[in-house]
């Protein structure tokens, strides 16, 4: 046990010797990044990465500098988030370091102060980190895993069979809307998403897109004003996606950009692309068929009832504090002949 000891605390030692002597020769190139900006992409990162993953590599977010844009991506081989922040410096090589240890460090420096991250090779024996010098506020070494293994892409390849162009807010506010109503039971895995599909008002209306999210129980359907091609596919993304698409596009929204939807087909599932300036989201799509739900929507209904939303949702909001059952529900009593 205690050569065991000696020798790990030799490249302890060697390790942080090598990376301040780089340091001090300035050999490495650095790039330099705004805290509050490399913190908060990583914290949207982190959504779909695992702190226990049995893939090493997929606990890491991929990074590369040029052209005055460090660009991050991370993935659990569903999903992929790749973001976009301005930087100053020189151009960093494609790396992969661990994503949480990387985050954990950039929530204790200031906001505004200015990260410089490099790459140093510590030898064949212990290989290269990248350090993070946050200044007067401290620094951190972290081992790094070979760019070229890190998977990115999620086989995007090529022209889309589909794609079209729409406000990054209408988008969000589509795919958001009906996600409370999405099935989290396994047995329906078709469910488990918001579905998004062309519908026209009439045969000879031009076709728009409508996002459905149904558990059996519960429906939801929201109508926009996106105008799509009749030929659109049905495409059925997954909870994972719908939850991280608001944390991610929230930005965009606000900006009124716009952003571009690409279906991709490849040799096992289609892949739905989402980007905007800077970010891009990338989804595997449930490979499934969304059920008929225009069958359970009564047609020609003649009770209908009128209701201001906001007050409504006040209302149902005090109740539930006092519903004690799991459907939570709520009774309605109506005063008057419908």
């Amino acid at each position: 046990r205690e050569p065991l000891a000696i020798s790990v605390c030799a490249v302890h030692i060697s390790t942080v010797v090598g990376i301040n002597r780089l340091h001090k020769q300035g050999s490495n190139p650095m790039t330099t990044i705004n805290a509050k900006d490399f913190r908060d992409a990583l914290a949207q990162l982190a959504k779909i990465v695992s702190k226990r993953n049995t893939i090493p590599i997929l606990s890491n977010v991929h990074a590369c500098a040029d052209g005055g844009e460090l660009v991050l991506t991370a993935t659990d081989l569903d999903c992929e988030i790749q973001l976009r922040l301005a930087t100053d410096g020189d151009a960093l090589a494609p790396v992969t370091f661990p994503l949480h240890e990387a985050l954990a460090f950039a929530k204790g420096a200031p906001a505004d102060a200015a990260l410089r991250l490099s790459i140093v090779d510590c030898g064949d024996f212990a290989g290269a980190r990248i350090t993070i010098d946050a200044g007067p506020f401290g620094s951190a070494a972290l081992a790094t895993l070979p760019a070229d293994d890190f998977p990115i892409g999620l086989g995007a390849r090529g022209e889309p069979i589909a794609s079209f162009v729409a406000p990054a807010a209408a988008i969000a506010a589509l795919i958001a809307a009906p996600a409370f109503a999405m099935s989290q039971e396994e047995t329906r895995y078709y469910l488990n998403g918001v579905f998004l599909h062309p519908f026209a008002a009439s045969a000879d209306a031009a076709p728009f897109l409508r996002s459905v999210a149904t558990d059996g129980h519960s429906l939801c359907r929201q109508d926009s004003a996106i105008s799509v091609s009749a030929d659109f596919p049905g495409v059925i993304v997954p909870a994972l996606a719908v939850d991280v698409f608001g944390l991610v596009f929230k930005a965009a929204g606000k900006a009124r950009s716009e952003m571009r939807v690409d279906v991709h087909q490849n040799n096992v599932r289609r892949v739905a692309v989402f980007s905007s300036p800077g970010k891009r989201l990338a989804t595997k799509l449930i490979d499934g068929t969304f059920p008929d739900y225009e069958r359970v929507i009564p047609k020609d209904n003649p009770r209908r009832v009128a209701f201001n939303g906001a007050d409504c949702a006040a209302l149902a909001k005090r109740l539930s504090a006092v519903s004690a059952d799991r459907a939570r529900s709520i009774k309605l009593t109506l005063n008057g002949a419908l």
